[in-house]
């Protein structure tokens, strides 16, 4: 199997006609992560105001054909990709499609990888913007780790 990843950013041209903000980018995580699980794609999208960023794994024919519809998808505008290239693991191997968008936690590991203080795809290097989402991505998935069960002693009779 001859893997790949893609990394990109996009202007996000979401309309009302698409529901507003919030709907679309539920409606778009829904249906990538239904597709992404029959065809083995895994990554994860970052989002805020002002970009998508996104790294998409897996077989190289299935990556290109998911990238031939993002890149037709009216939402997204100004598609740069930063760097596709044949990889012999994946970064997020757990993740049918990660979602991640602006908190106090994401702009912290933001500012590790970018001199810029606002999120900035444009300003970073595939390296940089690969390494941040995926590690928001191992964030977001210890914090999903349930907590060890206490144990209570109970007294002897």
């Amino acid at each position: 199997m001859y893997l790949m990843r893609l990394t990109y950013y996009s202007t996000p041209s979401i309309t009302p006609e698409h529901g507003g903000r919030t709907t679309a980018l539920k409606d778009n995580l829904a249906a990538s992560r239904k597709n992404n699980a029959t065809s083995g794609i895994t990554g994860t999208l970052f989002f805020n105001d002002d970009y998508f960023a996104q790294v998409i794994e897996g077989h190289r024919d299935e990556v290109s054909n998911s990238f031939v519809r993002i890149s037709a998808d009216p939402r997204h505008e100004d598609v740069i990709i930063l760097r596709a290239e044949p990889i012999d693991e994946r970064l997020f191997n757990k993740w049918e499609m990660g979602f991640a968008s602006i908190t106090e936690q994401t702009e912290a590991l933001y500012r590790k990888y970018s001199a810029s203080p606002r999120f900035d795809p444009a300003k970073m290097s595939a390296e940089s913007l690969e390494q941040l989402l995926a590690e928001i991505a191992q964030s977001a998935q210890e914090q999903a780790k349930p907590e060890p069960q206490k144990v209570r002693r109970v007294a002897s009779l």
